[in-house]
């Protein structure tokens, strides 16, 4: 994680030294060990590094070629370093130092706009051509690190956070009070929009540039074009997840300081924790866990099987005794986080980062997209019916308890077409107004989504849709880097991803058991009890304490029919997209000896 900023006049005029000083300073959080700045008359690019790979600290940016045409500022971590030495034929240099700006300099030299497609990591980053003054922009594949941008007739400017871009004068902070009332409907917004207008964010995957006063944004990724591989057998899948979610924890251990792994017990961040521990790479890894006392939410059970066997520190915070109103009031929140509203509980979160902080921790490995990437979901069921593998159909519904909402949602509604539905909501529109979902993501010359799989569908758009997108720009690992840290995440490696979007869906999921693959990966790596659990903890209650608390101290009705509105949005998000024991005949509660057997 480092900061990236900059500012091109497209009417000509010269970037005033001041102006963007105060918008470069505006983001000294993001990067304290080094920084840069490169003025052109028209042109400004500014870099706050934070070092963490032992490669960041011979890095000095912005960065230049040498024959002084191209001029680079990155926030990047390449993964697939080996790979890029053998394509761009460094075998020379591979004692000596090469850092990951580097890297990507010489990957535009040789491939230039296309570029990202040989790039694996987390990054953003930006070229600017001298010769012929065009912008190159760029983001990684799942959208990891942020990327924001302003454009009108006099300039472009472009940050890591939405903050800085208003200091500079001539930028207005208002309000996007379309993309407001679009959250508030879909609990997401559209990939280019921010809640401030004229606000953009570059979306995950794309690539942008801006030539001759014009702009061009395009995808360079595009998983939907998978082919399901239905040759692999269920144990070949189990051994080539295991050495992809290896080589992804690998890549991501590379640091110069310690490095901590989020743990809270649950089969992912448990993976992830378990396997840096067996890496035995050098570095000192701590347990990172967030505990909740007599709440039904915590976990502290699990996570000290997983602390006894990996015998790592462990570093907590006890959320149930923290002093919510004093310390982490949502007036206070917003203080120190004013771009976005988050996703996840931050209650616990920021003060485990202030505890890491102080250790000296600035990498954190966490266990997210886990349940984006393996967990599978119940629209294989309609895949049957379309199918008509009524055998198989029968088999899952019979273990479901023949629970009608999920014949409806999961085997009728996909198959059967969509005016039938359309009319019965039109007749219940007096009840209650539907939440719409958008796939625009979907909208491909030359290739028609609607031919795969359910359950493939709705896989991609988990990962690459506008509600992912949006988690990803605002969710609680954006906040710990107030704090210095970076957040990496082995599950969204692209490799990963892409080979579990192949998986036949059974692999995945089957008799009401989630990440079946990735829990016979993990046999005699996990704890026995954590890789058969089947529960997982629901944290509305620590949510709903921090809510009662500023009902007391704060009176504001606006504040209360805003919460009133989200809180009752996420629970029927919640109850819709999960469906373990919401009703006692959907999904029964099942033991390591029925999952076995299946």
């Amino acid at each position: 994680m480092s900061g990236i900023c900059g500012i091109l006049r497209l009417d000509g005029t010269q970037v005033q030294k001041k102006d963007f000083r105060h918008f470069f300073d505006a983001m000294q959080h993001r990067g304290s060990d080094r920084e840069g700045v490169w003025i052109n008359n028209t042109v400004a690019l500014g870099h706050k590094a934070l070092w963490s790979t032992p490669e960041s600290l011979h890095e000095q940016q912005p960065l230049m070629t040498h024959d002084g045409r191209y001029v680079l500022t990155a926030d990047a971590r390449i993964d697939n370093r080996k790979e890029l030495f053998d394509k761009l034929d460094l075998a020379q240099k591979r004692d000596e130092v090469v850092t990951d700006a580097d890297l990507i300099l010489l990957a535009w030299e040789k491939w230039e706009e296309k570029c990202p497609e040989y790039l694996l990591g987390d990054f953003a980053f930006v070229i600017y051509d001298k010769k012929k003054k065009k912008i190159f922009c760029t983001r990684d594949h799942v959208g990891i690190r942020p990327f924001y941008y302003y454009i009108d007739e006099q300039q472009f400017c472009f940050s890591s956070e939405i903050n800085p871009l208003f200091f500079i004068p001539s930028i207005e902070k208002i309000k996007n009070d379309k993309a407001i009332e679009f959250f508030k409907k879909n609990a997401a917004i559209t990939y280019e929009e921010t809640f401030f207008k004229d606000i953009k964010r570059l979306p995950p995957g794309h690539k942008m540039v801006l030539y001759n006063q014009k702009i061009s944004i395009q995808r360079y990724w595009f998983p939907e074009k998978l082919k399901i591989d239905k040759t692999i057998s269920f144990q070949e899948a189990s051994e080539k997840l295991k050495t992809l979610l290896h080589s992804a924890v690998q890549a991501r251990l590379r640091s110069a300081y310690p490095i901590g792994c989020t743990l809270s017990g649950g089969l992912d961040s448990s993976s992830v924790l378990c396997l840096a521990a067996n890496m035995k790479s050098g570095q000192k890894i701590t347990a990172l866990s967030e505990r909740y006392g007599n709440m039904e939410c915590d976990e502290s059970y699990y996570s000290d099987l997983v602390v006894k066997l990996t015998n790592l520190d462990l570093l907590k915070v006890d959320v149930d005794k923290l002093d919510y109103n004093q310390a982490y009031s949502l007036k206070k929140y917003f203080e120190m986080f004013p771009d976005w509203p988050t996703y996840g509980s931050f209650i616990g979160a920021l003060p485990l980062a202030q505890k890491a902080k102080e250790q000296n921790i600035r990498i954190v490995l966490t266990g997210h997209g886990g349940d984006h990437v393996v967990s599978g979901n119940l629209y294989g069921l309609g895949d049957y019916l379309k199918k008509y593998q009524f055998g198989k159909l029968y088999k899952e519904l019979k273990y479901y308890g023949w629970s009608k909402k999920i014949i409806k949602r999961y085997v009728l509604k996909p198959v059967l077409p969509r005016y039938i539905f359309t009319i019965k909501e039109l007749l219940r529109f007096r009840r209650y107004k539907k939440i719409q979902y958008k796939n625009d993501f979907f909208k491909i010359e030359n290739f028609d989504i609607g031919l795969r799989p359910f359950s493939f569908i709705e896989n991609i758009r988990y990962i690459i849709g506008t509600s992912n997108a949006f988690w990803m720009d605002s969710n609680v690992y954006h906040n710990i880097e107030k704090y210095n840290i970076e957040a990496r995440h082995p599950f969204f490696d692209v490799r990963l991803i892409e080979f579990c979007l192949s998986l036949p869906e059974e692999y995945k999921i089957q008799y009401g058991i989630s990440k079946r693959v990735l829990r016979e990966a993990m046999k005699n790596i996990l704890p026995e009890a954590i890789r058969s659990r089947t529960d997982k903890a629901e944290f509305s209650e620590p949510v709903m304490k921090q809510i009662k608390e500023e009902f007391k101290h704060n009176h504001n009705t606006i504040l209360k029919n805003i919460l009133k509105e989200s809180i009752c949005l996420g629970i029927i998000r919640w109850k819709e997209r999960n469906f373990y024991n919401e009703e006692e005949n959907i999904c029964p509660a099942n033991t390591y000896r029925n999952w076995q057997n299946h």
